[in-house]
């Protein structure tokens, strides 16, 4: 049982809005300098529908307006310190939860590890603890990761009166994943809005298809293996492939009140234009779903100086990242437009 009289104050009135405990392990929570309610913690969680844990940083807004924003970062994990860097403040200024968690097999310790770990708190207890990875072994296979979302939903979702998920590239393709599973399952539920941003979402079709090819090519490079550690190349593009063939089957199953946004980076110049997936991948997902609304980016550019895809989309304004999220605005179109006047 978890004491969540031994959690910070923020976190036990989180806590009291659930009518119990969310599945926070006590032992995990480091309080971080660079916000004023912003922790450490990491969710361990085992119900019916999944069994895991997952660590990140969790948001807490000085005044919540009853919302969850759960974000997947994609593969192999520099978008939640993206979304840090970029959005959080103006986030839990409008009055959101904000959860931005790292993958599981994330080296602790890297190079890399200041800029995709982002918190010298976390890292200096991996380097006290002699803790190489996050999780709990060597490498962690992405048919966990794909499952990420879903621990954050089972683990955080109750505490809130509405929860909105966002996944970027890989992160879509997860969300997704794991909303199917989530809804084949629960009946009740206060998921209101899936928003896939440059997501992985599309049908594949052969194994000579361009998405099957990408992986192949990206999945075990040493600029893969600087970052993370996820064991062998042909297990993981086994559970890729498993993962885009399921959200296609089953996408059905989301309720007609769960509305599905695919933002997608497509500009006007070569620089503008998403260098990994392909605008043809949101559109597949809105016809197997039958429903949804394609926002083309148009205001997203490849900074080479910076090692910045058009893809990461670092372009994006909070204001349209707020407008996403806001679930009381509605579109009466299927394909919208993001330009320097905002979305329309």
């Amino acid at each position: 049982m978890i004491i969540t009289e031994n959690f910070p104050l923020p976190l036990q009135e989180l806590a009291a809005r659930s009518g119990g405990a969310p599945a926070i392990d006590g032992n995990s929570i480091l309080c971080l300098a660079d916000w004023p309610a912003s922790f450490w913690l990491k969710l361990d969680v085992s119900t019916r529908m999944v069994k895991g844990t997952l660590e990140g940083k969790l948001h807490l807004p000085a005044k919540s307006n009853g919302r969850l924003f759960l974000f997947e970062p994609g593969f192999p994990g520099r978008g939640s310190a993206d979304l840090e860097k970029s959005h959080v403040k103006h986030l839990t200024e409008a009055g959101y939860t904000v959860f931005a968690p790292r993958h599981n097999g994330m080296l602790l310790t890297g190079k890399h590890s200041d800029f995709y770990i982002s918190c010298p708190e976390r890292q200096a207890k991996a380097g006290q603890e002699g803790q190489v990875v996050l999780g709990d072994g060597p490498y962690t296979e992405l048919d966990k990761w794909l499952l990420e979302p879903l621990i954050a939903i089972e683990a955080l979702s109750a505490c809130f009166e509405e929860t909105v998920l966002l996944g970027h590239s890989f992160g879509g393709l997860a969300v997704m994943y794991s909303a199917v599973k989530y809804f084949a399952e629960s009946p009740g539920h206060n998921i209101k809005r899936l928003i896939s941003m440059a997501g992985a979402t599309g049908r594949i079709r052969s194994d000579s298809d361009r998405i099957v090819e990408m992986w192949t090519e990206y999945i075990d490079t040493e600029y893969i293996r600087e970052r993370v550690s996820i064991g062998k190349a042909e297990d993981n593009l086994r559970h890729l492939r498993h993962a885009y063939g399921l959200i296609h089957e089953k996408i059905k199953v989301l309720p007609d009140e769960v509305e599905l946004f695919c933002l997608h980076p497509w500009g006007d110049s070569h620089d503008s234009i998403d260098e990994l997936i392909g605008v043809n991948e949101p559109l597949e997902l809105i016809l197997s779903l039958g429903r949804g609304t394609l926002v083309v980016d148009k205001t997203q550019k490849a900074e080479p100086s910076l090692e910045q895809l058009a893809h990461d989309m670092c372009g994006l304004g909070s204001a349209a990242l707020l407008k996403l999220l806001d679930t009381t605005w509605k579109s009466d179109k299927q394909i919208l437009q993001l330009d320097n006047s905002g979305i329309h």
